[in-house]
């Protein structure tokens, strides 16, 4: 379902300080190797990158948090594992791990934490293509994050529910109230410098211009999202980018482009042992090949 460097230096920079930091949180996990926060905090930091390791460290967490008996650790760990089932595309259980963790009973006054739990449940429910609840589940995580105490989390948060409700329209085919949501999003986030969360912002705008026929500006979307993508170093989203830039020189007729995105995308994918997932450059390839009249290799 799709709908996430022109500067080389900042692309390395950007790398460096994410491995030192999770060779600091090694560091200290070794000093402290049943450190609840140590464990959700690598869990966070691998789940853009490597997500087994992601997935690793929330089932220590889990484990862990289940042998104290500190139920707000245990939500927290359940969290975090279901973020890393629905990166994985395995919504069923990321939906198990969401609704287990907001239904604990020791996290009833954390606001915050239940506004985070509800989000990631709606982007589960997105992902079962049943779009109208996603927006009741997001309208309970708005209620939740506006009983939350204000700060940095907070408005985060909110960054990710604007998000998630900008999907939920476009799947309903409300693409202009998604756009609406999305540029009070960017707006945002443009003030934040997440590069992550504004690559899919951009590449959300991106898509939703494509299904209003405005192939230009989803183009230039498409390419902001690449260069914010390497940027961030999320490995786990950058080829769908490429291959929404290929998609859009298509369909402006602009081949020669068009391919060169696919191999950029093939290569990726194959380069990052993630050869099972290049059907959609394929797929993309072999409209190129029909559209020059190749029809055998389409």
């Amino acid at each position: 379902m799709r709908y996430l460097s022109i500067f080389l230096l900042f692309f390395y920079i950007n790398s460096f300080c994410q491995t030192k930091k999770i060779d600091s949180l090694k560091i200290e996990l070794q000093k402290k190797p049943e450190s609840l926060a140590v464990l959700l905090m690598l869990a966070d930091e691998y789940i853009y990158s490597i997500q087994d390791s992601s997935k690793f460290y929330s089932l220590k967490a889990l484990a862990l948090s289940k042998s104290n008996n500190d139920m707000i650790a245990y939500a927290k760990a359940l969290n975090r594992l279901g973020s890393f089932y629905i990166n994985s595309y395995e919504i069923d259980s990321a939906k198990y791990c969401f609704e287990q963790a907001i239904n604990i009973r020791e996290i009833e006054n954390d606001h915050l934490l239940k506004a985070k739990i509800l989000s990631n449940l709606g982007q589960a429910v997105y992902f079962s293509g049943h779009f109208k609840k996603e927006l009741e589940v997001l309208a309970e995580a708005e209620m939740q994050l506006e009983m939350a105490k204000d700060g940095a989390d907070k408005k985060k948060q909110r960054i990710t529910i604007l998000y998630l409700k900008s999907s939920a329209f476009y799947g309903l085919g409300l693409y202009h109230e998604s756009l609406k949501v999305l540029f009070e999003n960017k707006k945002v986030l443009d003030e934040s410098k997440d590069p992550r969360a504004l690559s899919n912002c951009c590449n959300s705008l991106g898509l939703t211009y494509q299904q209003l026929g405005e192939n230009e500006k989803s183009l230039s979307y498409f390419k902001m999202a690449s260069f914010l993508g390497s940027e961030a170093k999320d490995n786990v989203n950058l080829p769908k980018y490429l291959d929404n830039i290929a998609s859009s020189y298509l369909l402006l007729n602009k081949l020669d482009s068009a391919r060169f995105y696919c191999e950029k995308s093939k290569n990726f994918y194959i380069d990052n042992g993630r050869e099972a997932e290049t059907g959609k450059p394929t797929e993309i390839e072999g409209s190129i090949f029909f559209k020059e009249g190749k029809y055998a290799k389409a």
